[in-house]
């Protein structure tokens, strides 16, 4: 019975897309594709440059623009204060653009928009895609998931982990404090997260030596996938690999 029901709905999501054509979900013109993004929207994209620091993937200083990309530069903050992941990246910077596609996204229930934005964590995540075991979503608190009624990382992170096949965890990680909106500056935002993320005792999934991809559509400060990636590393995790959309970059 389900794969009837499943059969039909992918016959009915086929129907549907040759009567309706394909438009930008940011400017509305025709594309070819569906998710795709008209060349006005795309060339308004604000892309990551190559050189960033290895671990957190922030954009170096004008400085670093012209110089090979090493495996060990890192930004000063890493270099004096390492975070408990082992690699960030995301593909876009936080730009007016991009923030007009993750809001309508995570706010405006346009979940369509996950076919737009899934190719973007495809291409920030080469650097780990093969050498990963799991995906999970950064968890919302019931509470903001009632409220919000979906929690967008999860549904970014099913269709990554659908495309690539890899394990993918829903449940692996809980929010177990109802913290405020996540504002202010980084010191702030650490105060936020501590203590409001533990694993899941009721999962059977097994993370001993499991290298994780986690997910989230923003990557502000990095302190909630530091915050999720000390307590999955303390549940026996081997290496966790943030991955997200956008980044916001602080001069």
């Amino acid at each position: 019975m389900q794969a009837m029901l499943k059969e039909a709905s992918v016959l009915g999501s086929k129907i549907l897309d040759f009567i309706l054509p394909f438009r930008c979900p940011v400017s509305g013109e025709l594309v070819d594709h569906r998710g795709g993004l008209s060349p006005e929207i795309w060339s308004a994209l604000d892309f990551i440059p190559d050189s960033i620091c290895q671990i957190c993937g922030v954009p170096m200083p004008p400085a670093y623009e012209n110089i090979e990309v090493f495996e060990d530069m890192k930004c000063e903050h890493c270099n004096d204060n390492p975070p408990a992941y082992d690699m960030a990246r995301a593909r876009l910077k936080y730009s007016d653009t991009s923030r007009k596609l993750i809001l309508k996204f995570k706010h405006g229930d346009q979940l369509h928009l996950v076919h737009s934005l899934t190719p973007f964590l495809t291409q920030a995540a080469i650097p780990f895609l093969t050498k990963c075991d799991l995906v999970l979503p950064v968890p919302l608190h019931p509470l903001r998931l009632l409220k919000r009624k979906y929690n967008q990382a999860a549904i970014l992170a099913h269709a990554f982990a659908a495309q690539h096949k890899i394990a993918y965890a829903p449940d692996m990680l809980v929010r177990t404090k109802h913290t405020k909106p996540q504002t202010g500056n980084k010191i702030n935002r650490k105060s936020n997260v501590k203590n409001a993320f533990s694993v899941n005792p009721n999962n059977k999934i097994t993370l001993n030596g499991l290298n994780v991809i986690l997910i989230d559509d923003v990557f502000t400060t990095g302190s909630t996938a530091n915050a999720c990636a000390k307590v999955l590393k303390e549940a026996g995790a081997h290496k966790i690999f943030v991955l997200s959309v956008t980044r916001v970059h602080h001069e």
